[in-house]
């Protein structure tokens, strides 16, 4: 029940607090161990940060048993959430696409646009089964990424 400020009262507070002590026991199948404790304390930790996510618990649009189960980049604010996403992207970047590591050519045509003209990229995968039964060694059995400078369109050419 609200105070007549919008916000719950003690009493409703502390019924919200056992439902998702509740749902965090279902969860974890017991107060007494590490995973469950962990968990109690990130909750605790997320809520007492996350003004947004506290105040979705507390209007009942973030139920009990969705708030234990949620992951931890879930129970983030938004901007650590954005950080994250800018620091994935930026690994991800550093990893596949390294300019360095890419060559243009009219080796490939586009399957799209008939355009020629491309870059590709060794991606160095093998398929490693394939590789030792037919005793495939160094750059066989890797594949390329290949985008079109033209349109865009990318696609995967095997056993390069």
């Amino acid at each position: 029940a609200e105070d007549g400020s919008g916000s719950l009262g003690p009493e409703a507070l502390q019924g919200l607090a056992d439902e998702v002590e509740r749902a965090l026991f279902l969860r974890h199948h017991s107060v007494a161990g590490q995973e469950y404790k962990n968990a109690a304390r990130t909750l605790v930790a997320s809520l007492k940060r996350n003004g947004d996510l506290s105040r979705r618990v507390v209007s009942g649009e973030v139920r009990a048993p969705q708030l234990v189960a949620m992951a931890g980049h879930e129970l983030a604010t938004s901007a650590q959430q954005q950080e994250y996403a800018r620091l994935q992207e930026r690994e991800t970047r550093r990893v596949t696409l390294n300019r360095d590591e890419q060559r243009v050519t009219t080796e490939y045509t586009c399957g799209r646009c008939g355009g020629n003209t491309c870059d590709y990229m060794d991606t160095g995968r093998r398929d490693i089964g394939k590789c030792e039964t037919w005793g495939s060694k160094g750059g066989q059995g890797s594949g390329r990424l290949v985008n079109c400078l033209s349109c865009g369109n990318k696609w995967d050419v095997d056993d390069v």
